[in-house]
């Protein structure tokens, strides 16, 4: 038990959240100073301190000024920001340096339009461990290289490739071969042949604690991605997590390969065809997240019967809790669709198919009314519809509430652009009365261009309100006194009579349970 403020500031973690929130909203240079400055007011903090200030290395150049004394490679031309050693480091330096390198949990190793530091210095600096090191983020975005060309030499010493393939992945192999998060990127007109892709793979043997491996590309490019799954299948027995962009190809194969402990997939512009022989090939029976979206809007990722059978082959993943096709130029939904998801997911959780374009065919409430049956499980709901309820063969109109599924659990509903007929305005409000749980947020963008669906669905948001309220069984009074002789005055009586008996037209709907559909479909 502390005695004392002075004794308080001792207690381990009291100290650590203190530094922490000390320079948590501040800029990084000034979380850098904060905890330096920390670090330099008593003995006793200097550990707690210099732990925060090194947890994360996205430099070299702070390790290189440790080591010893460096220097502009031209200081006469501020472009030039090579760095250089004026003597090697040597093992003195070395021990200097150690006391901060065990401090390192993240090493980010960033190449811009220059080198940070000449080669031989480079390697020195990887060769050295740095045991509690759990992720490192090699990030290439050089200008000035068209294409990456695996079979140079070692001894090529301002070659990004060499450095890359035959040095930073094999010497962190060495160093650091119990990470659990690798992520190499190549990014704007930087080309990735497939060798490169192998190469990455071909490096899974040196990592066998990989949970995460991100693999970011240029959108342009063309290569297999099941080269990928294999080598990881085979070498990464805890792999969880492949955010991944740009899958293009994969090859389709005879052989099966699972990716046991595989957990979450994430493809950003990618073709469907490549996916479906991915899923095919490589099944994935703890899938529990999958998520395919686009950052190139114009990007067209395959025909409408592709995207049917990718559909398909996620959805026999029995273990997917969450899926997310956002921004999708192609895609299309039907009610069968939502039936066939529900009783292949019942655990779904999460599921989101918000089209960039308006697709070719879209779902109606009753394919809602049919995922609400099947998927009980789940919460949050982003799809595009068109809010009609088909009834084929049975030559009535009416439509029985009561007869109707309710999502047990769910908490968002978003209809996207889903543009609303004002004929089926009062019909959408009591089926979304009664399969939408109380307390569901629900939201629908505005089209803009179709105003009359904006004021449409803007009144159906009202409409249900009040069949919420007389659901709930009560209502809030409003705070001031209606006074009959002003309102009349005003004009304003004539019209909240006219709403009132709007709301009580749909109040005796839901009292007698069914509903006349309009008798054209939108």
């Amino acid at each position: 038990m502390a005695n004392s403020a002075h004794d308080v500031l001792f207690l381990p973690e009291l100290r650590r959240q203190i530094f922490f929130q000390l320079s948590s909203d501040t800029s990084a240079k000034q979380r850098r100073s904060d905890l330096r400055s920390c670090a330099l007011a008593c003995s006793d903090w200097q550990n707690d301190a210099l732990d925060l200030l090194w947890e994360s290395l996205d430099s070299i150049e702070p390790i290189a000024m440790v080591l010893g004394t460096i220097k502009r490679r031209n200081p006469r031309n501020y472009k030039d920001k090579m760095l250089v050693f004026e003597n090697p480091p040597d093992s003195a330096a070395w021990g200097r340096v150690r006391i901060y390198s065990e401090r390192v949990r993240e090493l980010v190793l960033g190449f811009g339009n220059y080198l940070p530091l000449e080669y031989d210095v480079l390697k020195v600096i990887v060769d050295d461990e740095y045991p509690g090191c759990e992720e490192i983020l090699v990030e290439f975005f050089h200008q000035q290289v068209d294409s990456l060309i695996l079979d140079i030499q070692w001894d090529d010493a301002y070659s990004l490739v060499s450095l890359f393939t035959q040095s930073i992945l094999k010497e962190a192999g060495r160093c650091f071969h119990h990470l659990t998060s690798l992520s190499p990127k190549l990014w704007d007109e930087v080309e990735t042949p497939q060798v490169y892709v192998e190469a990455i793979a071909a490096s899974f043997s040196l990592f066998p604690g990989l949970v995460k491996l991100e693999v970011l590309c240029c959108p342009e490019d063309v290569w297999d991605f099941s080269v990928i799954l294999r080598e990881a299948a085979q070498y990464c027995p805890n792999l969880e997590s492949i955010p991944c962009s740009s899958v293009r190809t994969s090859r389709s194969s005879s052989k099966s390969v699972s990716v046991q402990s595989l957990r979450r997939l994430e493809a950003s512009d990618s073709d469907a065809q490549a996916l479906i022989n991915l899923l095919e090939g490589h099944p994935m029976p703890e899938l529990t997240i999958f998520k395919m979206d686009s950052r190139e809007f114009d990007w067209v990722f395959g025909s409408a019967m592709e995207c049917q059978r990718l559909s398909e082959a996620v959805w026999i993943c029995r273990s997917i809790l969450s899926i997310d096709l956002t921004d999708l130029i192609r895609f299309s939904i039907t009610d069968d669709d939502l039936t066939f998801l529900g009783c292949c997911l019942p655990s779904l959780k999460v599921f989101k198919a918000l089209p960039y374009e308006s697709p070719g065919s879209l779902p109606s409430l009753k394919g809602l009314h049919n995922l609400a049956e099947h998927a009980v499980q789940l919460r949050i709901l982003k799809i595009q519809i068109i809010p009609t309820y088909p009834i084929a063969g049975s030559g009535s109109s009416d439509l029985v509430l009561d007869t109707l599924n309710s999502f047990k659990h769910l908490d968002h509903l978003d209809l996207g652009y889903s543009s609303l007929d004002p004929a089926w305005s009062r019909v959408v409000s009591l089926i979304m009365g009664r399969i939408l749980p109380l307390d569901c947020q629900f939201d629908v963008k505005e089209r803009y261009v179709e105003e009359h669906s904006d004021a449409t669905w803007k009144k159906v948001k009202e409409e249900l309100e009040i069949i919420r309220a007389y659901c709930r069984g009560s209502v809030v009074l409003p705070s001031s006194q209606f006074d009959v002789e002003e309102q009349y005055e005003e004009g304003c009586g004539n019209t909240a009579w006219k709403m009132t008996k709007e709301e009580l037209e749909i109040l005796r709907a839901c009292r007698r349970g069914s509903i006349v559909l309009p008798s054209s479909q939108a």
